[in-house]
């Protein structure tokens, strides 16, 4: 099932907020559609999902699909930290 959730980039006075959709989700991590979101592997960022905020916290980039695949637009993250940060 898709959910809307927020995606925030940077730190600090520094970061950024993305309205971003979740394309598939396990007990340790989330698929999530980044339509001109630049992320990178290894990256740290906030998530904070519309309908499940026990879910929301820190998680780290595994994966970014490289443009023109069949999953461009799309990147694996995992939960880091289930407590939300100040970022």
């Amino acid at each position: 099932m898709r959910v809307r959730a927020a995606l925030i980039v940077g730190t600090g006075s520094n970061h950024r907020r993305h309205e971003i959709t979740t394309v598939d989700s396990c007990e340790h991590g989330l698929g999530i559609t980044i339509d001109h979101v630049p992320l990178c592997p290894g990256q740290v960022v906030q998530v904070i999902l519309a309908e499940d905020f026990a879910r929301a916290g820190r998680y780290r980039v595994v994966w970014v699909a490289p443009p023109g695949s069949a999953r461009s637009g799309e990147a694996g993250i995992e939960l880091v930290s289930a407590a939300l940060a100040q970022f």
